[in-house]
């Protein structure tokens, strides 16, 4: 964020409407000051920020992502698991990530994203649709119950 972007920030502050950032990677930390500033802003960051599989979870791009947890106003999507692991559906190196993101924000501030219609072309909706619940064993069926919709519904339908 600018003070050239500023403008902006407050209209998405102002009309109570939710910022989807994409690739942010480690300059992430450019939200810090927006979010002090604007506390009521919603910021929902797409993809876990791509992750670098073979990197782990310690890596910059991901702790940006995790540093992002003290702010109640972050949301997570569990999504583009096609374009950032090496590996094919059903994706295991995305678990420890997916693991990691839902015990930094909780699932009430985690979801899945269909990333439709790109993953018509990885591995198709049905599967996509159901790799957390078939894969992620560690989620009990609450927290699949908030990241499969309940987070959704609250923060773009109530």
């Amino acid at each position: 964020a600018t003070e050239a972007t500023m403008p902006l920030w407050e209209a998405i502050a102002e009309t109570d409407s939710v910022a989807c950032v994409m690739h942010g990677q480690t300059e992430l930390s450019r939200l810090h000051p927006l979010l002090g500033r604007f506390p009521s802003l919603r910021v929902v960051i797409d993809h876990l920020n791509n992750p670098v599989p073979q990197d782990g979870v310690a890596q910059p791009i991901f702790r940006a992502l995790l540093d992002l947890a003290r702010f109640p106003n972050v949301f997570v999507k569990l999504s583009g698991f096609h374009h950032w692991c090496t590996d094919r559906y059903p994706y295991p190196s995305a678990l420890p990530y997916v693991e990691a993101a839902v015990s930094a924000f909780g699932a009430e501030r985690c979801m899945w994203g269909s990333d439709f219609p790109h993953v018509l072309a990885g591995c198709g909706y049905v599967r996509n649709r159901n790799l957390l619940p078939r894969e992620a064993r560690f989620l009990t069926a609450n927290q699949l119950d908030q990241i499969m919709g309940g987070t959704a519904q609250r923060i773009w339908f109530q």
